[in-house]
């Protein structure tokens, strides 16, 4: 299975972000589902240790407590001859420590997982052509941060869909 661990969004959320997704000027692209709009803590890969995950994201999960985060921006990256269009927010002191507590466990349990630090964003477009590189204005967003959860990422009906498998309510103090 391949599988990520990171924050799902409430439906209210997933409205405001889907209005900004509208608003971008692209000639073509693969838009993002607003079911899939997430923030990934760690990517995780192929594996079928869903178990050892389970026990990894849970003490995790148990060391940091709730927090928010403010998606103010919105930008893009290339990715060959096409654009990745995405918003997202400036680093999080509590969201960098998640993150990469949650890679230095994993890792040191015998996963490979990226050990960048995070750069927090959702992906709105892929494979983009921009024909406005105007700047894309839209109210922040208030993001809850009070779990995780395990995500595998797979093809339904030939659509990308990631399915969330398992939820850990952040409670660490």
């Amino acid at each position: 299975m391949r599988l990520f661990i990171g924050i799902a969004f409430k439906e209210a959320v997933k409205r405001q972000i889907a209005e900004i997704q509208e608003q971008i000027r692209i000639e073509r692209a693969n838009f993002t589902n607003p079911d899939n709009f997430h923030l990934t803590v760690s990517f995780i890969g192929e594996t079928d240790r869903i178990s050892d995950i389970r026990k990894l994201a849970k003490a995790v999960s148990e060391r940091h407590a709730p927090f928010s985060i403010e998606i103010t921006k919105a930008g893009s990256f290339r990715k060959g001859n096409r654009e990745i269009i995405w918003i997202g927010s400036e680093p999080e002191k509590r969201l960098t420590s998640l993150a990469a507590d949650m890679a230095q466990t994993l890792t040191e349990n015998g996963f490979s997982v990226d050990r960048r630090p995070i750069v927090p964003h959702i992906t709105l477009a892929r494979e983009a052509v921009v024909t406005d590189k105007s700047e894309t204005v839209f109210v922040p967003i208030e993001i809850e941060v009070d779990c995780l959860t395990l995500f595998h990422s797979t093809r339904v009906n030939g659509k990308l869909t990631y399915l969330p498998l398992y939820r850990w309510p952040l409670s660490g103090k």
